[in-house]
């Protein structure tokens, strides 16, 4: 299930928009990119942009197609750039992992002057580092747009002296090379008394001034500061303070915003004062600010009475922030609604022209919410009527808070929020992220829509056992199963259709797929290349007179390049008396009108036996009917687990059936290859190679054939291994390693192996960190360095040659597929899992390369 929330709008000012936002998947939180070109009319599909679950992300951009990202992942800040307007961002890099003395990371900010300085400031938790062990002001430089980075350093000069926690920095950027940093400062321990400290830098960022504060020595306590720069020279700083009783325990009693500015470019800044007038049992908090030229400026807070709601405050300064007007609800309801006026933003449209956002919700059910808008033309003074930015049925509220929008000064603005649609919804059951826009300074707004088209299917907990087929005209059929997309939310098998450059939207093989209750499992599919396409897969949904709850083999057929499919039909024609699981089905024809199925089943000729054979099933009508299941090696004399079948055609009816054979109870291990040459009626079959001590790491053999009577096999058990045949699969030399670069405590496995039928071959695989000493074949914990790596050019019976490309996602990828065409086409499709810690949940990724095994420069999450 991917629920997406807490969106961010930003705009370059220049045409391009970007919406960042958070997906929460069952391991944690990632960060998701979507970029417009066209005012947010329409979104190219959005990217994953962190391998690991990462919070609290912060872009930024020069106005010139650089952007960087920053947000905090795990105990580390990590960073992205652009340097395209935002189509591709660089691989996430730390810019903490310099700071030995960092145990601990806090929410990270990034922003850029005019002249070409970044900065990124963080808290950080100087740990054992060095007395006193508290939480200090951290930042990092680049002069290049983020290609390298200073090492990051300490910013706050009283470090090593104070004791006290520094946290939640923000930036201010100024014109000549001025920054401020401003942070909030409070006791390690005890009673919270909040101070705010900032320091100043004239070098770009470069260094930056000792510590000064704006309050301090009180008893008073101050959060949430910030600071605005008009870019003129002028500047606010601002940050409200609580008032407490003192005894028996301290309790906040009112809550006034307060403020200093500075005319000289934040060289001095004014006496603290209040921005809102005092008042006993009165909250005043979470202030925002916007700058109307170069002495105006527009306050806007939350205001609430002891027991009463909350509403929306502005006061305006014409002065540069010297004095206020006295405040005035933004909501003009204010003082009859009954509801909550929270979490708003606001944005400078064009000269004079503000819009206001913010959410509004029922006191007693925080979760029903609407997104609403207000417009000033005279910077501040007075604001229209709120009005609703999501009345459509398409986006029913959802339970994470947060509105936010950006707007340029050409009249444009987008604002994004998270919604969770009604069951059956165009969105699903989960949160996505639902974009409006406006072209006329905020005056209209168009209906809300999805921004990512794949809204619907990543509600599921997972996309997983993909694979591809290509019938050689550039058509592309996938196939995966997913669970939680369809109204009974078991597993289903679904696919998608790629003519030419985009994937069509995933539909589901089975028409019952919102009916039935019974899990759909382990797909696979193949075409004929003559219009015919079939996908087969294991299910527990029974039909009419089957008593049992084993897995059986469902097949349907497409001849719409996979967008319609037949209703399923039964492979293993006793399904309605076995009582064994019919798992793990692989595909293929001959092209000439024969379809062969293999598999794995513990049915056994008596109904008794725990170990599995391999079995297979033919169809000579394109998939409509299924001659009764044939043990292909087995039986009840045969004490070994077969298993992890694949299987291979080519013309003139020659079929190979590839396995693994295991010993019971699993000591010895032995890969298998069984040869048909009337077309699976028999088999004869053959020992490649038996392997012990690993015997548990040999996964599934992967078999494939040029059509031109070469064939190759290849497995793992730790090590690749391939097995080539140049006679149309009568022999098989003696298997030889394949190797490149891996060190020797590298796990290597999940091997998939294609042909293009003009002399290119293409082998994917995973490669891991290692194993756990003692452990039945299981991967270290720390999965982060495992991925998808490929190579290509194998010269009959040679080596391969090239070295392998690694995804550049970095995730945790097993179980590649491959699919080839004559003409240089590819894709690469695995099963992902960013946790690097017992993957919980896994997606689908696939890529598409322009020569086969090219190195992948671009992986998309589908």
């Amino acid at each position: 299930m991917e629920d997406d929330f807490s969106p961010q709008v930003y705009t370059s000012g220049n045409g391009t928009w970007l919406v960042v936002w958070l997906a929460q998947y069952v391991n944690g939180e990632y960060v998701r990119i979507a970029r417009s070109t066209d005012g947010g009319a329409n979104w190219a599909p959005a990217q994953i942009y962190t391998w690991r679950p990462a919070v609290t992300p912060s872009f930024k951009t020069d106005g010139t197609g650089v952007w960087i990202g920053v947000w905090r992942q795990q105990t580390s800040v990590y960073y992205t750039r652009s340097t395209d307007d935002g189509v591709n961002w660089s691989y996430p890099t730390s810019l903490s992992s310099t700071m030995t003395t960092s145990t601990n990371v806090g929410t990270p900010v990034v922003d850029v002057d005019g002249a070409g300085n970044w900065v990124v400031a963080w808290p950080y938790d100087s740990g054992t580092g060095g007395p006193p062990a508290d939480w200090e002001i951290a930042y990092s430089r680049s002069t290049d747009d983020g290609f390298t980075w200073t090492n990051g350093a300490t910013l706050n000069s009283n470090a090593s002296a104070d004791s006290r926690d520094d946290q939640g920095v923000k930036l201010g950027v100024g014109p000549s090379g001025r920054w401020t940093a401003i942070w909030l400062s409070t006791p390690a321990t005890g009673f919270e008394e909040g101070d705010v400290l900032y320091a100043t830098s004239s070098d770009g960022g470069s260094t930056w001034s000792a510590v000064s504060t704006f309050t301090s020595g009180d008893d008073t306590d101050d959060k949430s500061p910030n600071v605005w720069s008009n870019g003129a020279g002028g500047w606010v700083a601002t940050w409200w303070r609580s008032r407490h009783t003192v005894f028996p325990t301290p309790q906040p009693i009112s809550q006034d915003i307060f403020f200093s500015n500075s005319t000289d470019n934040a060289g001095t800044w004014s006496v603290p004062a209040r921005l809102t007038p005092a008042s006993l049992n009165q909250y005043d908090y979470h202030v925002t600010l916007v700058p109307d030229g170069p002495t105006k400026w527009a306050a806007l807070w939350e205001r609430r009475f002891y027991l009463t709601d909350s509403d929306l405050m502005s006061a305006v300064s014409t002065d540069s922030g010297a004095t206020w007007t006295l405040p005035l609800a933004v909501n003009s309801d204010a003082t009859s609604d009954s509801l909550e006026e929270t979490e708003v933003t606001v944005q400078r449209v064009g000269p004079g022209t503000l819009v206001a956002a913010w959410k509004r919700s029922t006191k007693s059910i925080r979760d029903s919410r609407e997104f609403v808008y207000s417009r000033s033309t005279d910077s501040g003074v007075s604001w229209s009527a709120p009005t609703s930015l999501n009345v459509s049925a398409a986006s029913v509220p959802g339970r994470f808070p947060g509105v936010s929008f950006a707007g340029d000064l050409t009249g444009r603005a987008v604002a994004a929020w998270s919604t969770q649609a009604a069951p059956g919804g165009a969105t699903g059951f989960d949160s996505d992220i639902m974009v409006v826009k406006s072209n006329d300074l905020g005056t209209t707004w168009n209906a809300p829509a999805v921004i990512d088209p794949t809204a619907f299917a990543d509600q599921g907990d997972s996309g997983s056992n993909a694979g591809s087929a290509t019938d050689g005209a550039n058509n592309w059929v996938t196939v995966w199963q997913a669970d939680g997309l369809t109204a009974m939310g078991d597993t289903d098998i679904f696919v998608s259709h790629r003519a030419g450059v985009n994937w069509s939207a995933p539909i589901a093989v089975n028409p019952s797929a919102n009916l039935d209750t019974g899990d759909d499992s382990n797909p696979a599919i193949a075409t004929d290349r003559a219009g015919n396409w079939l996908v087969v897969w294991s299910s527990n949904q029974k039909g009419s007179g089957d008593p049992s709850t084993d897995y059986d083999l469902f097949a349907s057929r497409s001849t719409g390049l996979g967008q319609t499919w037949s209703p399923p039909v039964l492979v293993n024609s006793n399904a309605a008396t076995d009582f064994g699981n019919d798992v793990n089905p692989r595909i293929a024809t001959d092209r000439a009108g024969r379809w062969i199925v293999t598999w794995a089943s513990n049915e056994g000729t008596t109904g008794s036996k725990t170990e599995y054979d391999i079995y297979t099933a033919t169809s000579n009508n394109n998939g409509s009917t299924w001659n009764a299941p044939a043990v292909v090696l087995g039986g009840d004399l045969a004490s070994f687990n077969d298993q992890h079948p694949d299987i291979a055609a080519t013309t003139n009816s020659v079929w190979m059936v590839s396995w693994r054979k295991r010993d019971w109870p699993g000591t010895v291990a032995t890969a298998m290859v069984a040869r048909s040459t009337n077309g699976g009626v028999s088999w004869t079959t053959q020992s490649l190679a038996t392997f012990s001590l690993k015997s548990l790491r040999v996964g599934r053999p992967s078999v494939a054939t040029d059509w031109a009577g070469n064939w190759v096999i290849t497995l793992s058990d730790q090590r690749l291994w391939k097995y080539v045949s140049a006679d149309n699969g009568a022999t098989f030399g003696a298997g030889e390693q394949v190797l490149f670069g891996a060190v020797s405590s590298d796990w290597e496995g999940d091997p998939f192996v294609a042909s293009d039928e003009n002399g290119k071959w293409t082998l994917a695989w995973s490669r891991g960190p290692g194993f756990i000493s003692g452990s039945s074949g299981i991967p270290v914990a720390d999965l982060a360095t495992r991925g998808v790596l490929s190579c290509s050019d194998l010269t009959l019976p040679g080596a391969w040659s090239g070295a392998p490309s690694v995804d550049h996602g970095n995730n945790a990828g097993q179980f590649p597929s491959v699919a080839m065409d004559s003409a240089g086409r590819s894709i690469l499709i695995y099963d992902t899992s960013p946790d690097t810690v017992n993957p919980t949940y896994s997606d689908s990724l696939i890529s598409v390369s322009t020569a086969p095994g090219a190195t992948v420069d671009h992986w998309s999450l589908y």
